[in-house]
């Protein structure tokens, strides 16, 4: 035994090619297409992966681009109310003001018409007064024109006075 025969290498060589050839079919060819099955499911997940975060992504900015719109029209509808409430207030104090002139113009108007009769009665109580402080003083009573004349000069007197 120590020295292989030329014919025992031939077969170690032929049995060696054949076991060769059974492995390349029986093992090699579904392992390597095992492997490029793996292959192909690995590039189809990183490829599903950069879809959904580009999904993602694009969604994130809409979601952004929404609430940035969201906060503008919060922030005009705020500004429109806000606007809405100064635009009653000033209708509110117009309303007042006018209101007030009013009752300042009519207690005016009714100050003056008090006054007007209290100086009637203050002036016919007067010359009525005066009229029988001066039949007295004369000792005798006026009649009914000199009464009349004494109560218009007295007024006239009295007006020119003030």
């Amino acid at each position: 035994m120590g020295i292989l025969s030329l014919g025992t290498l031939i077969a170690e060589i032929i049995n060696f090619l054949v076991l060769l050839v059974l492995l390349r079919y029986l093992a090699y060819r579904p392992l390597a297409q095992m492997l490029e099955g793996r292959r192909r499911r690995i590039s189809e997940a990183i490829a599903a992966a950069d879809a959904d975060r580009e999904a993602a992504e694009r969604m994130r900015q809409e979601y952004e681009a929404a609430l940035v719109e969201g906060r503008r029209e919060a922030q005009a509808a705020m500004e429109r109310a806000e606007k809405m409430a100064q635009g009653r207030a000033q209708e509110i104090l117009a309303e007042a003001r006018a209101e007030a002139e009013r009752l300042v113009r009519q207690a005016r108007e009714d100050i003056g018409r008090e006054r007007a009769s209290a100086i009637r009665n203050m002036e016919r109580q007067v010359a009525e007064l005066s009229i029988l402080v001066a039949a007295r003083i004369l000792g005798r009573e006026i009649d009914e024109s000199g009464h009349r004349q004494l109560i218009q000069d007295f007024v006239r007197e009295a007006t020119e006075v003030h």
